[in-house]
């Protein structure tokens, strides 16, 4: 298998005036790129168009770090921000092989090379290139612990990600040998990375919408094809007005959402930074602490009041369960509490109810 050198890439949030406009920054070495008056031109993702060329005097919004992400791709982007690669190519010779989890459409496992290393692999047609960009972007951009991006090869039949090896297990899988004191150092842990996606810089376009095409992802659109399509905006008024014709469009009444959900939204809510699958088999725990958040293809920038309605969902919809789902069931309780110490409000907030309606809609009368 072939694989890309060393030339580092990282993204940057940099700050003009009052916007704060995209760029990719190329730290390469002088023998691979001999620019080196710190000025840049980038076409932007969505329009095509040239940005301003980004001098040495304008700063970071964040500190970063370097990268060694590698990328394949033969098409245009199909995210929110550039991705570039590198020029040479390596080669890791596979030793061993461990199968980690499986869904339909998608596999992941543990790859292990002759020199040492190893990365977790995740491959097939459900699986989404975007999820390499927006894993690398939260990498270098936050402090939120999540792997680092190694390559990703969208030219293949079934698109491959490779990250780094997190050596941890799935909070619900250890929930049940967790001391109280190290659940408390967990939460205390899982609140600041939480916290930490909250600060994160918005994208350049401010656009309310997930990262990769399905711009509703984390809202699981198929299950109500009824649900008129959304285009992502920056307006929050324009936002939930497609909220509102969601709720119109499963059966609930202009008169009911707007007596009992309007009145409690939040037009200046923040929009934040959404991983949008925060379940425990998401977050891996190693020796009583937070080792790394996974998993993410369904993130995006959303109201805050998502999060904490989502993490709670896998709580709210298992009251009849068998005894062998009590330690996933909790652990998910406690993702959720986590989610709402963060936010400083519980998903039960009459201002989450919008995002509860679209969730759980036989919570009022809808099927």
């Amino acid at each position: 298998m072939r694989r890309r050198t060393d030339t580092e890439y990282v993204r940057v949030f940099v700050a003009c005036k009052d916007v704060a406009d995209l760029r990719l920054h190329s730290e390469a070495s002088p023998e691979v790129d001999s620019r080196s008056e710190g000025v840049e031109v980038v076409p932007d993702s969505h329009s095509g168009k040239e940005n301003p060329p980004r001098t040495s005097t304008e700063s970071a919004l964040l500190p970063l770090r370097p990268s060694t992400f590698q990328y394949h791709r033969h098409n245009e982007p199909q995210g929110l921000f550039l991705i570039d690669f590198d020029r040479g190519e390596t080669v890791l010779e596979e030793s061993d092989w461990i199968f980690i989890a499986a869904t339909c459409d998608a596999k992941v496992w543990l790859e292990k090379y002759k020199n040492g290393t190893s990365r977790a692999i995740k491959q097939g047609l459900g699986v989404l290139p975007e999820e390499a960009e927006v894993t690398h972007w939260v990498w270098t951009n936050t402090s939120v612990p999540v792997p680092q991006v190694m390559h990703a090869d969208a030219k293949r039949s079934t698109p491959r990600l490779e990250f780094e090896y997190i050596d941890g297990k799935q909070l619900d899988e250890v929930w049940p040998t967790l001391a109280a004191s190290e659940r408390q150092t967990i939460a205390d842990e899982l609140v600041r990375a939480i916290q930490a996606m909250q600060d994160a810089p918005p994208p350049a376009n401010g656009l309310i919408g997930s990262y990769q095409r399905v711009r509703t992802a984390p809202f699981r659109p198929d299950t109500w094809p009824q649900w008129p399509p959304y285009e992502p905006t920056t307006s929050t008024i324009e936002f939930f007005d497609w909220a509102r014709s969601c709720a119109l469009a499963i059966g609930m009444t202009s008169q009911t959402w707007d007596s009992k959900i309007a009145p409690h939204i939040r037009l200046d809510t923040k929009i934040v930074l959404t991983h949008g699958d925060l379940f425990p088999r998401n977050i891996l725990i190693r020796n009583g602490h937070l080792a790394a958040i996974v998993d993410w293809e369904l993130a995006g920038w959303w109201p805050e009041e998502l999060e904490g309605v989502i993490s709670g969902l896998q709580f709210f919809q298992s009251m009849d369960i068998p005894p062998t789902e009590q330690a996933n069931v909790e652990a998910s309780r406690f993702v959720a509490d986590c989610v709402c110490r963060a936010r400083g409000f519980s998903e039960h907030a009459k201002r989450a109810f919008w995002a509860d309606l679209l969730f759980n809609p036989s919570h009022y009368g809808l099927q």
